[in-house]
């Protein structure tokens, strides 16, 4: 936990805001607590979440079973601290459940052993109270930002998930999320490059597919089924079907091409600009992904979520 903490503390920055009249009993504390807490004054925030729990509020149980768990300020107590941490939960806490799901991701807390899944479940418990906090949001955007979510998401879906919690946490009003965010930003670019690099490695011709397809449909769908790739090939008519954009994909240009084998492309509307670019019999490169045969398909095969890529 005390990795996370440090993340924390090196990055934190208040506003400046105007207390809202209607808080909690023990909620201003709670505040000022957290704000001592990221300053490193940790004997004057044990000191505001004592106040704050002895009037009831649930951020001030949890925070006081932080410092019992790594020893901050007090004598290292791990039962009293899970269990001042569950208290606050039981009350209501979002940073208690956010507080218990690091100490399973890290597993240095004796009693919770290491269960990064089930961690990743407490952090997202903790953004799906009445009122989650900036705090607990943070937590699970760094939890993804650092791959901890990694088995559940692909490497670019676990960083535009850290991306979506850091931004929701800034929104409210948890600064240190902006840095965080601009580094999720860059890493998912160097990402999207990277994967992009890989499909372009690697670019079909339609006609070869076609060929493909029509040799063996079963060994084409168990070779294709469920993969991206970038065809290359020669426009042929273009039409809307239903909320969605075709286009023919022929293996040849001009009068040689047979009218009956294509390759049907299906687009949403952020393509539409691009497929406006496109002519008749000129070439071009899609990316689709293959989802297998499909009934009443009268071209050789038909991709989906496609995009123009040339």
């Amino acid at each position: 936990m005390k990795k996370f903490i440090a993340i924390v503390a090196a990055l934190f920055v208040l506003c400046s805001c105007a207390w809202a009249a209607d808080l909690a009993p023990g909620e201003e504390e709670a505040i000022n607590g957290k704000r001592l807490f990221f300053e490193g004054e940790q004997e004057e925030a044990f000191a505001e979440f004592q106040k704050s729990a002895d009037k009831g509020f649930p951020d001030g149980f949890s925070w006081i079973g932080l410092f019992y768990l790594d020893g901050i300020h007090v004598e290292r107590d791990y039962d009293k601290g899970l269990e001042l941490i569950n208290k606050g939960i039981d009350l209501g806490s979002s940073d208690g459940l956010a507080l218990l799901g690091m100490a399973y991701i890290e597993g240095k807390v004796q009693g919770v052993p290491q269960n990064i899944p089930l961690g990743i479940e407490y952090l997202e418990k903790a953004i799906s109270v009445e009122n989650p906090s900036g705090y607990a949001f943070f937590l699970v955007g760094v939890a993804y930002g650092e791959g901890l979510g990694e088995g559940r998401y692909s490497n670019i879906a676990y960083m535009q998930k850290a991306l979506e919690m850091l931004e929701k946490a800034y929104a409210l009003g948890f600064l240190p999320a902006e840095e965080e965010i601009g580094r999720i930003k860059g890493s998912i670019e160097i990402e999207e490059e990277i994967e992009m690099d890989k499909i372009m490695e690697t670019v079909y011709s339609a006609k070869d597919l076609m060929q493909d397809v029509r040799s063996n449909q079963m060994r084409f769908d168990r070779n294709y089924s469920g993969k991206t790739f970038i065809i290359s090939g020669y426009v042929g008519r273009i039409e809307e079907k239903g909320k969605q954009y075709a286009a023919q994909i022929f293996g040849e240009a001009g009068s040689g091409a047979n009218p009956f084998n294509y390759i049907e492309c299906r687009f949403d509307e952020s393509q539409v600009d691009a497929l406006l670019d496109l002519n008749r019999g000129s070439f071009v490169m899609v990316m689709g992904t293959y989802k297998g045969k499909q009934d009443f398909q009268s071209a050789e095969f038909v991709l989906f979520d496609c995009e123009i890529v040339k």
